[in-house]
């Protein structure tokens, strides 16, 4: 088991979440709050809810349970319902998470850790409202995925279930250890590095908008050995790692702490040699993705992940990986990287994930929704994001560009999570067919009833544009319209089912962040 010690708007994306970012978590001032809005907005009510946040990585797992005071509106504000306050009430352990020599999860095991957490926190699950779990690595893997949901049963309904990308996870991880938010209250631009298992996550924020994301192969779990030292696992980074080294790793051969060292070390010299010096060195090409982003100007960086622990000197030992040569490596370069920004130490490192999830039900009028051929058929877990359509849009392959570009910041081009687009950045009539054609050139082969394209919105944006595309004979049941509805990046929509001439039942979850 893991052990710690707690102790002007820029380009790019704005994340507008639904949580709000109240610093209280006292009943008495939610309810002072809301008196504020009624005078404003007319009648709201307050309900508390449990939640949980469970991450299942590639290394290790963990639980938050937390309480949530949310605020329901009246009619008019229905789609804007905001966590108030939030408490955390339990922190699990950090396991390491248990997989078979299969790489398959071992359901038991896992299934004892949270019936062990339940019990500590004098919780059962059924008591648990709503909650999120972020599956990473193997874990999201489709064998491991179905395993998990046999695992809650029934209680799968009352969760949502996110696979993470590289991409996604920078993102959360950046959310989740403040970035995005401290660098809206300070006014500061921000970086953000999570240091994971199979890789690092470069994510910048400036003024709460997300400027850029990017990532590099290679992690703590890169090289990993047994407790006798030697070798039982090198991934492809680990290997092109190695190479460059010059060293001979092999299956079952002892690697020396000599050599654990100077692997550790290449990591951090490849990640903190591109923030010092501006450019990406000979072994982070090879580790590369894509091509490194200009380094944009950052007032200060901070870490997060499990080797993010080593860094600021929360966590000592080692766990069969090379996140402890690496943590530290960085540790002592920390001064130098000073000398250029400043490194802050975040609220959370290994715990940088969301602690829950909020959670309300919106019912649609028939006539404000549309589905091609006139039947709704159920679909959870959809991502809402947002492509950002420029303001005069006549460009069908800008509106292409543009949907590609968001669907891949958010790891969703492969098909494993279900996604929502929402047309909020579509704002005059005059773009709808560049955004229908664009929308159909991007998704339109991906559009069948088993995985229709869903359309959302503030204004009547997403039926207009839908009824363009419904125009070029898509399958039946293969695109629905929601209009009406205001909406954020990563929210997530369940769509009920509903027959013609029926009103709709629309959940949306709202990820919930320390």
């Amino acid at each position: 088991m893991w052990t710690e010690n707690t102790t002007s708007e820029p380009p790019g994306r704005s994340y507008q979440f639904h949580e709000g970012h109240w610093g209280a978590d006292e009943f008495d001032q939610a309810i002072d709050l809301t008196l504020g809005e009624e005078f404003l907005y007319g009648k709201s009510d307050l309900a508390g809810i449990t939640s949980a946040g469970l991450h299942i990585g590639s290394a290790t797992t963990h639980l938050t349970i937390s309480k949530l005071v949310l605020r329901t509106s009246g009619r008019a504000l229905s789609s804007k319902s905001v966590v108030k306050t939030k408490e955390t009430v339990y922190e699990s352990p950090v396991l390491f998470t248990p997989y078979r020599a299969d790489g398959s999860l071992d359901s038991d095991r896992l299934k004892e850790f949270l019936e062990t957490c339940y019990s500590e926190a004098r919780l059962i699950l059924d008591l648990i409202d709503t909650g999120v779990v972020t599956l990473s690595g193997r874990a999201r893997e489709s064998d491991n995925r179905a395993r998990l949901l046999r695992l809650f049963g029934a209680q799968k309904e009352r969760f949502l279930f996110v696979n993470e990308g590289p991409g996604l996870q920078g993102i959360l991880a950046a959310l989740g250890a403040g970035a995005v938010e401290k660098s809206a209250r300070e006014g500061k631009r921000i970086l953000n590095v999570d240091l994971g298992a199979s890789g690092v996550r470069f994510v910048w924020a400036a003024k709460g908008f997300l400027k850029e994301v990017w990532w590099l192969r290679g992690g703590a779990r890169a090289l990993q050995y047994d407790r006798e030292g030697k070798l039982t696992h090198l991934d492809e980074a680990g290997q092109i790692i190695a190479g460059e080294l010059g060293m001979d790793l092999r299956l079952s051969k002892l690697v020396p702490r000599s050599e654990r060292v100077a692997f550790g070390k290449a990591l951090a010299d490849t990640l903190l040699d591109y923030l010092e010096e501006e450019q990406l060195p000979a072994l982070g090409g090879k580790l590369a993705v894509k091509a490194a982003p200009g380094l944009p100007a950052v007032d200060l960086v901070q870490f997060s992940g499990g080797a993010a622990e080593y860094v600021y000197g929360f966590q000592k030992g080692s766990f069969g990986d090379v996140g402890q040569e690496w943590g530290d490596a960085i540790r002592k370069r920390a001064p130098r990287l000073g000398v250029k920004m400043a490194v802050h130490t975040p609220p959370a490192r290994i715990r940088a994930v969301p602690i829950g999830a909020a959670y309300y039900a919106i019912q649609v009028a028939h006539d404000k929704v549309y589905g091609s051929h006139g039947h709704f058929h159920g679909i959870r877990n959809l991502m809402v994001v947002a492509p950002q359509f420029p303001i005069g849009l006549r460009d069908a392959e800008r509106a292409r560009a543009e949907v590609e570009q968001v669907l891949s910041r958010f790891d969703l081009l492969n098909g494993a999570q279900s996604f929502a687009l929402s047309l909020d950045f579509l704002e005059e009539e005059g773009a709808y067919a560049a955004a229908a054609e664009g929308i159909f050139a991007a998704l339109g082969d991906r559009m069948d009833h088993d995985s229709p394209l869903v359309l959302t919105g503030e204004s009547d944006a997403p039926l207009s544009v839908a009824k363009l595309i419904a125009a070029r004979s898509v399958p039946e049941g293969s695109l629905i319209a929601l209009p009406g509805l205001h909406l954020h990046d990563l929210d997530f929509l369940d769509v009920g089912e509903a027959e013609h001439g029926s009103d709709l039942v629309v959940s949306v979850r709202s990820l919930v962040f320390r």
